[in-house]
């Protein structure tokens, strides 16, 4: 189980591969099953955690949206549920070929498909014994999360999938992978002015050819993307 971070019941329309599913969790629902798997006691700090530091909590709708996943392994346990085996070789095979390499890439095309900062901050591996979750392995990104809503709207859904099928990623060329990477940047980093310097070095990768008349270069490059006629790029270029 993967938490999502902001994002809405719009996201719900969209249908990933390789057996991944998302859902959403009322909020109550939500807080049961990740105090169970952390072996906390019910407070209100977790879901205070959850919302302003992972971003993970949709305090409107009062609820958590996941992808969820499900993969045979082996595990041994005692009568009372507990795992006497070390981590089973399936959760790591799955992480890095099917959460690393599938699902981790496919959130960060949603970010570059339209603004938002919807991403993965929280995961959790576990089995269920006797009807009760038991914990595997759980990770939490140390990164600042942004705020910034993921919304979709419209036509924008069925754009996104085409989008998601469509885009040959990772990206082939040095220039647009290395604008992606300051792209990305971007929305860990919590201070603005820095945040907006990553964005400025993503758009010199894409818009400068050439080491000699860098403001110029890429001035008329962003005016050529923004402009619909030569009156529009030129009025965009002063």
């Amino acid at each position: 189980m993967g938490l999502l971070a902001n994002t809405d019941s719009s996201i719900l329309d969209i249908r990933l591969e390789h057996g991944f599913r998302i859902e959403d969790l009322p909020e109550q629902n939500g807080l049961s099953l990740i105090n169970g798997l952390e072996s906390l006691p019910p407070h209100l700090g977790l879901l205070s955690e959850l919302h302003w530091r992972f971003r993970c909590f949709n305090t409107s709708e009062r609820k958590f949206y996941i992808v969820s996943n499900a993969f045979e392994s082996d595990i041994e346990i005692d009568g009372e549920g507990r795992r006497l085996t070390s981590l089973p070789s399936e959760v790591p095979r799955f992480d890095n070929k099917s959460v690393h390499g599938y699902l981790r890439p496919t959130i960060q095309l949603m970010r570059l498909f339209k603004k938002g900062n919807i991403c993965m901050p929280s995961t959790y591996y576990f089995f269920i014994h006797e009807g009760v979750p038991r914990l595997i392995m759980s990770g939490k990104t140390s990164a600042y999360v942004s705020p910034e809503l993921y919304t979709l709207q419209g036509e924008e859904t069925e754009k996104l999938q085409r989008f998601i099928k469509e885009a040959d990623f990772p990206l082939k060329k040095a220039y647009l992978q290395l604008a992606f990477q300051n792209f990305e940047l971007s929305y860990q980093i919590q201070i603005r002015d820095l945040s907006f310097l990553t964005l400025m070095i993503a758009l010199e990768a894409l818009f400068n050819r050439g080491q000699l008349e860098l403001g110029y270069t890429i001035s008329r490059n962003v005016a050529v993307l923004l402009g619909s006629s030569k009156s529009r790029i030129g009025r965009n270029f002063l």
